[in-house]
């Protein structure tokens, strides 16, 4: 699990995630050395970036395994699609990430990538999940993709969510510090993180809100309150922001 948090306001999005990279705990117990560990640095934000198009994808779930022959970097895959994505002439941007998540989906199928790590109500088991924030030929999208598998068969559903932000983690950290309309909960155990997302005005109020969250989901609390889910947040945050004009970083990421 990723902590991964996008705002909207006036000026273009602003898109933040932990840094966290947490090795899962059944190949902690296959291979306990001091080897097999976190990675604090992880990068989880990327751009997309063309002539009409200003994109930024994060990625979350468990996106690299070394078990499969070939062995499959959901990273590397996002990266060499993200570079056919910046050329190519798609009619929108609906169909940019369609193609983006039908050739992912693909690669996942020819490594035989099926974790069975993080359990879906409906039986399958959710392989990686996608969050795109962008600027296509001047228009904003947010959309979600979910990439899962039963019976040793990945598929991916896409869903274009509204432009009002993302908080994706803890839904139950999520829950202490705003209501399901986006109200601030009044005397919210997580009071230092929350930023009234009713009172963003700037990109700067946009970060607050966005690094909030991830900070908040990142503390010993959270961690008391939803182990399972924020055993797996942490380490450095790394902030963009994406506009009609372009894609720059508040905070960059950090490689170890």
């Amino acid at each position: 699990m990723t902590a991964i948090a996008v705002s909207p306001s006036q000026q273009g999005f602003i898109i933040g995630a932990d840094g966290r990279g947490r090795v899962d705990d059944a190949s902690r117990a296959a291979n306990p050395t001091p080897a097999v560990r976190d990675n604090q640095t992880a990068q989880k934000i990327f751009p997309i970036l063309g002539q009409d198009r200003c994109i930024a994808y994060a990625v979350a779930g468990n996106v690299i395994a070394t078990d499969p022959e070939p062995p499959f970097n959901g990273i590397e895959e996002c990266s060499k699609l993200a570079r056919i994505a910046t050329d190519y002439n798609y009619e929108n941007a609906t169909k940019l990430v369609n193609q983006f998540s039908k050739a992912l989906t693909k690669a996942i199928n020819e490594a035989k990538h099926f974790p069975q790590l993080d359990a879906r109500a409906d039986g399958s088991w959710t392989i990686m999940d996608l969050i795109f924030a962008r600027y296509f030929r001047g228009v904003p999208f947010l959309i979600y993709v979910n990439f899962h598998h039963s019976n040793r068969f990945a598929e991916f559903r896409s869903q274009q969510m509204q432009l009002d932000g993302v908080l994706y983690g803890s839904d139950i950290i999520r829950r202490a510090m705003y209501d399901d309309s986006g109200r601030v909960i009044p005397n919210s155990l997580f009071s230092e993180y929350v930023q009234d997302p009713q009172a963003i005005q700037s990109l700067e109020d946009s970060e607050k809100y966005v690094k909030g969250y991830i900070q908040a989901c990142s503390t010993d609390l959270a961690l008391s309150m939803d182990e399972p889910i924020c055993k797996r947040i942490g380490g450095r945050i790394h902030v963009a922001q994406i506009t009609p004009t372009g894609f720059r970083w508040r905070i960059p990421p950090l490689t170890e």
